[in-house]
């Protein structure tokens, strides 16, 4: 078989990978802060997202190239590990690649400056732990600057100050716990009609049966309501056996009707003996008996959504049974109310005021599905962004000011080291400033200058200075731009590892396509259950 690769020699850059690594950061670098552009993505299937989300952007790319795709896995790790700074991530990587590129080619071998990464990485986390001071969490205007820094350059001004409001109110309802905490999407109004409602919303898709015969202009809520809840689906025995029956004649057909009517007269009359006064079923409930407990004054919600049906156990202490007739007094749970509330043309109900627990949800508006679900995601960021900042206690400041101060510092320190490896650290420190650099850029101003001006200011000034919102320097821990240090933590982290991957790979081979009579033989081997063969080191 004539190869389809060609290998390269041992002191032959490997140009094409690192630069497959580089060009996923080009896609991202604009979308970068609070004057970052906006990206279109457009489906195979034609459907197109406009955000300025790096990670929306990065996990729709198509990307064929290996090293390629490890930038996005590295982007999809930061987000996962702390919700935010996954384009920094991204962009701090292609960073490290570009100047390794650099090294690489004036004479450094790669395993050096995987060394002098690593080194510089840990250092680097290190006078950031230092970068950290204490906030107080007990003052609403610097939880509300927290998530404002996470969301910022994503929507308007009031729509950042509004989300940022309405996401510490919720936090704070529920004691920084996102258990009891959900999120709902609803598209016809703009962000703006985006609302907290305090207790659990129970919303129904098309799937799921109207509450409009239960809950209607007549009985606006139910007060003080005893809950039943049962996991399995409910209907009649012979339904729900899936049982066959013939009906010859008119005789046959009475006792038939006769039986569903018994079947049906015994599940109600279990529910009404139980006490309950509403009745919510993780799976689908039979038309008739729906219809009759309606008719006995029971409120019935079907295929309740599974988290919402794990909230409502939770905060009204209801046991969960598997079938009405297995519903007692004891089994019940309690709530202050249950109530209506329409959102546009959607209804749903409010389980609220409830005795174990409290609940708030999260009611996001977009014009459209699109928007709604960027805008879920974005807000579930700043969730966990302030949720990190409480649980950590600490902040360092944002604006690119603590990348900045660590460039400073690692290329102070590079000097005292002796070797090749003197350059790779300071090669670490400059990449360190392609995120303000990135800022400034996106906000008009002259990147050269602007770190210049930049570094000037914090040798006199002190590490807080960085790239304000319309290019010029600004206090960033005075403004309260602030972030948990676990951002830019994790990000630090995730571009060095992922950049030693990369930089450790000699040479991409196309794996051969197996002959499919072959699979799970090895040649002149036992057979293995058809596992693929692989060799490692």
């Amino acid at each position: 078989m004539e190869a389809t690769t060609r290998r390269r020699s041992t002191d032959e850059p490997a140009r094409p990978a690192l630069e497959a690594g580089t060009a996923v950061a080009a896609t991202v670098r604009t979308t970068l802060g609070p004057n970052g552009m906006d990206t279109m993505v457009v489906d195979r299937d034609g459907s197109v997202l406009v955000t300025n989300t790096g990670s929306s952007v990065l996990e729709r790319l198509d990307v064929a190239h290996p090293i390629g795709r490890s930038a996005v896995a590295a982007a999809a790790s930061q987000d996962r590990a702390a919700s935010d700074g996954s384009t920094r991530t991204v962009i701090l990587l292609g960073a490290l690649l570009d100047r390794a590129r650099e090294l690489i080619e004036d004479g450094v071998h790669p395993r050096t400056v995987v060394k002098g990464y690593a080194r510089a990485t840990e250092r680097a986390r290190e006078r950031l732990a230092e970068y950290a001071a204490p906030f107080d969490d007990d003052k609403r205007e610097r939880l509300e600057r927290i998530v404002a820094t996470t969301v910022n350059g994503r929507w308007d001004d009031d729509a950042v100050g509004h989300f940022a409001t309405a996401v510490v109110s919720a936090l704070r309802r529920v004691d920084f716990d996102a258990s009891r905490l959900t999120l709902h999407g609803y598209a016809g109004e703009g962000v703006a009609a985006s609302t907290l409602v305090d207790g659990i919303l129970v919303d129904h898709d098309a799937s799921s049966t109207s509450i409009a015969p239960v809950v209607g202009a007549g009985v606006p809520s139910l007060a003080a309501p005893r809950i039943a809840l049962v996991r399995d689906a409910i209907g009649l025995d012979d339904t729900a056996a899936g049982a066959t029956v013939t009906v010859d004649d008119a005789h046959t057909l009475e006792r038939v009707r006769d039986h569903e009517r018994d079947a049906t007269a015994g599940l109600v009359d279990a529910v009404r003996e139980s006490g309950a006064d509403a009745l919510f079923c993780a799976k689908p409930v039979d038309d008739g008996v729906r219809a009759a407990l309606a008719r006995a004054g029971v409120l019935v919600v079907e295929r309740t959504r599974s988290d919402e049906f794990a909230a409502i156990e939770r905060a009204t202490d209801a046991d969960a049974v598997p079938s009405p007739r297995d519903l007692d007094a004891a089994a019940l749970g309690r709530a202050g109310s249950i109530r209506r509330r329409e959102i546009g043309d959607v209804s749903t109900l409010v389980v609220a005021d409830c005795p174990v627990e409290a609940h708030a949800s999260l009611v996001l508006r977009g014009g459209t599905p699109h928007v709604v679900e960027e805008t879920r995601r974005i807000v579930a960021d700043g969730i966990d962004v302030l949720r990190q900042a409480v649980r950590d206690g600490r902040v360092v400041p944002g604006c690119g000011a603590s990348a900045t101060a660590l460039s400073r510092t690692l290329a102070s320190e590079a000097t005292r080291v002796s070797g090749r490896e003197q350059l790779v650290r300071s090669a670490y420190a400059e990449a360190l400033t392609t995120l303000p650099r990135t800022l400034a850029e996106n906000a008009g101003r002259d990147p050269m200058t602007a770190i210049a001006d930049l570094k000037r200011r914090q040798r006199a000034d002190g590490p807080d200075i960085g790239i304000g919102v319309d290019g010029s320097l600004v206090d960033a821990r005075a403004a309260e731009i602030v972030e948990p240090p676990t951002v830019l933590r994790s990000c630090l982290t995730n571009a060095f590892e992922t950049a030693a991957t990369v930089l450790r790979v000699d040479d991409v081979l196309p794996a051969a396509t197996a002959n499919p009579s072959d699979e799970g033989t090895a040649p002149d081997g036992p057979e293995h259950g058809g596992y693929p063969w692989a060799i490692g080191h």
